[in-house]
């Protein structure tokens, strides 16, 4: 889920940019100076400009965070890549770990099974169902 992609980020950040830019020079600059004083006003100016990488930050990893929600929803070839992952991390975790019985149990369990290879199997096996039914006449 960790994505080492930077430009959604830095989108977000321009846009918000963008925003405050309109905002505080254009939209509402007499109102706030009015009742801020222009001093304050451009000290808030200045402290809004520089939270908004982290704004930009929270932002993007509540996007991130709801696209991977999603694709584990829709799509089961990415829900079986998760899960191999998450494998392969509890197995380099359970190496140096002192467990129960039942945890190396549930542990093996989890070795013996290819969720990305039974995936593909069994998508395959539908394909070949489904043709296997659209080859054949129907017989009345």
């Amino acid at each position: 889920m960790n994505s080492k992609n930077d430009a959604p980020k830095i989108i977000i950040q321009l846009f918000l940019g963008a925003l405050v830019y309109y905002l505080f020079s254009f939209r509402y600059k007499d109102e706030l100076i009015l009742v801020l004083s222009q001093q304050v006003y451009y000290q808030a100016l200045v402290i809004i400009v520089i939270t908004n990488s982290y704004f930009a930050r929270l932002i993007d990893d509540i996007r991130s965070i709801i696209y991977h929600k999603l694709k584990m929803k829709c799509s089961s070839k990415y829900k079986h890549k998760h899960f191999k992952e998450q494998k392969t991390n509890i197995l380099e975790k359970s190496k140096t770990a002192k467990l129960s019985e039942q945890a190396k149990e549930m542990l093996s369990g989890m070795v013996d099974t290819d969720f990305e290879l039974e995936a593909e199997i069994e998508e395959v096996s539908k394909m070949q169902d489904e043709l296997q039914r659209i080859k054949r006449p129907k017989v009345t």
